[in-house]
């Protein structure tokens, strides 16, 4: 009886599906009467739209040699008269005027020409950033002020193979030319770097970049860490300051400890070439044989110039035929001196303590000089000697209560330098 049910019960089941399956369609839509309605309806009122924001236009321009401010503001697009005026007679803004060639300034104004403001950056090589701001007040007149920023570090991880020259490996990296005078600064007492470098060399490094709060980066900073190849043979290094980041005490070590500062830098300068050797030599100027008691590194005029190791500054100013000199006295019996300079570094003066690799000076060709140079002598008890032969000490390795802040810092280093290159980190590195 059950099962008898089951089957009427799908049987009725089915025949409800082909009912439904066959219904006849509903009327069609287009056969049906239509009726019209036309119907007021009122509409809400539109807000009426504010006027446009006023149109403003910024330019950003490199300093050019020769530049004034009336040359300067026009290249930004500024066709302000009175903020010209402004410039050329406010003590602060007048600041514009000692920037040097390629230093960058923008500025912003209104579709008319009216400066709204201007910034530029005063000095990049301090421990800040100093800005030049001038900014249009509320009531229309202009202000100038001065504004110290610090800078936010970031750590940038970089590597290049070498095909030609070091410069070219590193610039193909997007690797600044600083960061690479470093390299050369602490691995040039084991490698030649314009002899010794082979196609397939390769390097890893990791370097601090230098950024305002706005996220604008301003220039490099230390570099921190570098694992180089040089014919198979490596090089490794890592910058290592007790008192961390905004320490000012930092020196290269192995990643064992050993100190790899050396007591004088080769080269103070970024140099193009070694224009004339320590030694016997022709005057250039005055043709007669006498005895050459520096190096003079070639280098654009307006590099930079470094302190050779820390010291005092015993002397900032013109001496005769080396132009505009600076001398100083380090520990024990040596000193150095710099020569032909386009100018100092701001403050620099007789009596001041400078640290290895502080800016003092600029390349110039002042004196008896045929083209922009630094003159450089390394004196030991008051006597010239080779400053890329000359023997000198090297410093002390990291105390034995700074090794376990060492050991960690020395593992970040090589992590970071690994993933630089692309390879597993090996602590035995």
């Amino acid at each position: 009886m059950h099962r008898i049910r089951l089957i009427v019960g799908g049987v009725a089941a089915l025949a409800a599906v082909a009912a439904f399956g066959v219904a006849p369609f509903a009327p069609d839509i287009a056969d049906q009467p239509v009726t019209r309605v036309t119907q007021a309806v009122s509409l809400p009122e539109l807000a009426v739209h504010e006027e446009a924001a006023p149109t403003s236009y910024i330019q950003e321009v490199r300093v050019a040699k020769g530049d004034t401010i009336a040359s300067l503001m026009e290249r930004l697009g500024v066709q302000d008269a009175a903020a010209v005026a402004f410039t050329g007679r406010d003590a602060v803004a007048r600041e514009l005027l000692k920037l040097r060639p390629g230093k960058t300034v923008s500025a912003s104004t209104d579709e008319d020409g009216e400066l709204l403001w201007l910034r530029a950056m005063l000095s990049a090589d301090e421990p800040n950033a100093r800005m030049l701001f001038i900014e249009r007040r509320d009531d229309g007149t202009l202000q100038a002020r001065q504004v110290v920023e610090a800078y936010e570090r970031r750590v940038v991880m970089r590597s290049a193979s070498i095909q030609s020259s070091l410069f070219a490996a590193a610039d193909a990296a997007q690797i600044p030319d600083a960061i690479t005078q470093q390299m050369v600064d602490l691995l040039s007492g084991d490698i030649d770097f314009y002899n010794d470098l082979r196609r397939g060399d390769s390097f890893e490094v990791v370097y601090e970049q230098l950024a305002l709060p706005s996220g604008e980066v301003v220039r490099s900073g230390q570099l921190l860490a570098i694992r180089f190849i040089n014919a198979g043979r490596k090089h490794q290094a890592l910058w290592f300051d007790a008192d961390g980041p905004a320490g000012h005490k930092g020196a290269f070590y192995a990643f064992d400890g050993r100190s790899l500062k050396k007591a004088f830098l080769k080269t103070p300068v970024e140099f193009t070439r070694i224009s004339s050797g320590f030694g016997n030599r022709n005057h250039p100027i005055f043709g007669y044989s006498h005895r050459h008691t520096g190096i003079d590194f070639a280098a654009p005029s307006g590099t930079g110039v470094r302190a050779a190791s820390d010291g005092t500054v015993e002397f900032a100013g013109w001496q005769r035929g080396y132009g505009n000199t600076v001398i100083i006295r380090h520990a024990g019996v040596h000193s150095t001196l710099y020569a032909h300079l386009s100018g100092f570094a701001r403050g620099l003066k007789k009596g001041q303590r400078v640290t290895q690799g502080d800016i003092i000076g600029f390349v110039g060709s002042t004196g008896n000089s045929t083209g922009p140079h630094l003159h450089y002598e390394l004196h030991v008890n008051g006597a010239p000697v080779n400053p890329q032969t000359a023997i000198l000490p090297d410093a002390q390795p990291i105390a034995a209560n700074l090794m376990p802040a060492f050991r960690a810092h020395a593992g970040e280093m090589g992590r970071r330098l690994a993933l630089a290159g692309g390879r597993e980190y090996a602590q035995a590195e």
